[in-house]
């Protein structure tokens, strides 16, 4: 059994008991959809906690999300999950880094996924908008595959 390890790219501000409930949730989720693979999911809370001053620190960290590798060689992460919710009728936005993580692991070739928490789809990021303005919180919009 091959490992799946993705890393869920909630807003910094969300409160830690909802953090833990959308991992606990995701890794169900995925580990249905993925039966042959041993799936982890990391919250970005939980990852910068434990990684983010040897990477060094908040501007270097989101690099090593997207293309860090362990030890031997395997991805720290084979995809990027951006929750969000009523994905088929509004837009899902991110702030910059989260916007350029994604990108990044689109861009490695790695998944890419917007998960609707209210109704548990899992959807893949078709395209990818950069917003006009420097808010840092709404950097650009993330495009969906329609299911």
């Amino acid at each position: 059994m091959s490992d799946l390890r993705i890393f869920l790219a909630h807003d910094r501000a969300t409160p830690d008991e909802k953090i833990d409930d959308w991992r606990d949730i995701l890794t169900d989720i995925l580990s249905e959809a993925y039966p042959d693979r041993d799936v982890t999911v990391v919250a970005g809370r939980d990852d910068y906690k434990k990684r983010a001053a040897e990477a060094g620190g908040w501007k270097a960290w989101p690099q090593t999300v997207v293309s860090g590798a362990l030890w031997d060689g395997a991805p720290r992460f084979h995809g990027i999950v951006r929750p969000a919710q009523y994905v088929e009728q509004t837009d899902v936005t991110a702030g910059r880094p989260t916007f350029e993580m994604i990108e990044g692991f689109r861009r490695e070739g790695k998944n890419a996924w917007v998960w609707d928490t209210r109704t548990d789809e899992i959807f893949d990021v078709a395209s990818m908008d950069r917003l006009p303005g420097d808010s840092f919180k709404v950097w650009g919009r993330i495009i969906v595959e329609q299911n």
